[in-house]
């Protein structure tokens, strides 16, 4: 079983995301944003209090500004783990894979089409979950065979969104 990962200043916390709710090793937080200032700063509350924050995201890495601190978060998506799983397996053991959503979210945007070629890393679709942006991944090179999602669809967790077969160097 993979699970969703999030890296916060060198300790790591397994977490899930419905709607709102954001749980940090089985403990639940409520979080939702408010108000947005300007470009990195939002009113957001947080488990029932209300609080002022700088937010930077880049990718898999958020940066949060509170009272004069800095945390840094690096989320370790899902296809990162099937990628270290992957790295393990030998050349033919992993022809085709499921490329599945890492959280409940809403498809903005789908980078692929039945039948092109993909690089490892390569943007596959986005997702927007909690008003933020997350790039879906290719976790090797191949071509990608399936579609399961149009954009406007919301997803669930889990749910497929890519068939890709792999491609044998």
């Amino acid at each position: 079983m993979i699970v969703n990962k999030v890296k916060i200043d060198n300790s790591e916390f397994n977490y899930d995301v419905n709607e709102n709710i954001v749980l940090l090793d089985n403990q639940p937080n409520e979080i939702e944003i408010l108000k947005r200032f300007s470009n990195d700063y939002y009113e957001v509350l947080i488990n029932g209090k209300k609080l002022i924050v700088g937010i930077k995201k880049d990718n898999n890495q958020i940066q949060i500004n509170y009272q004069n601190r800095t945390f840094d978060i690096e989320i370790i998506d899902s296809f990162s783990a099937i990628k270290k799983e992957m790295s393990s397996l030998s050349g033919n053991e992993l022809m085709t894979a499921s490329v599945k959503a890492p959280m409940p979210g809403l498809i903005i945007k789908i980078n692929k089409n039945i039948n092109d070629k993909i690089q490892k890393g390569e943007t596959l679709v986005i997702i927007e979950a909690m008003k933020m942006e997350n790039s879906i991944k290719s976790p090797f090179d191949g071509i990608v065979k399936s579609i399961y999602s149009t954009v406007g669809n919301t997803v669930a967790k889990n749910d497929i969104l890519f068939e890709i077969e792999r491609m044998n160097k």
